[in-house]
């Protein structure tokens, strides 16, 4: 499978750079712990993660479609998973 896909997450920007207007202006260096600390507080780790997840398989299903293939779903520590499909090679 051949394949480069890149996406965006919307609602994580807080994560990394805070949410002032000019964080470089403001802090410098930039202090991501804090960062992270502001947005865990304000969003929770719950509404991260589920951001995160959603990002991801967009970006895992439209590289499989770019590549002509479709992944396989299945259920993992009750969770809905990617997978390749299996290859099947004649020997």
């Amino acid at each position: 499978m051949t394949s480069v896909v890149g996406g965006l997450v919307y609602g994580l920007e807080g994560l990394h750079g805070g949410f002032g207007p000019a964080p470089f202006r403001h802090r410098m260096p930039i202090d991501f712990g804090a960062a992270e600390q502001t947005f865990l507080r304000e969003h929770g780790i719950s509404f991260g993660i589920a951001r995160s997840v959603a990002g991801r398989r967009v970006v895992v299903e439209r590289a499989f479609a770019d590549a002509g293939a479709r992944p396989r779903r299945r259920r993992v520590g009750g969770a809905a998973a990617l997978r390749a499909p299996q290859a099947r090679l004649r020997q």
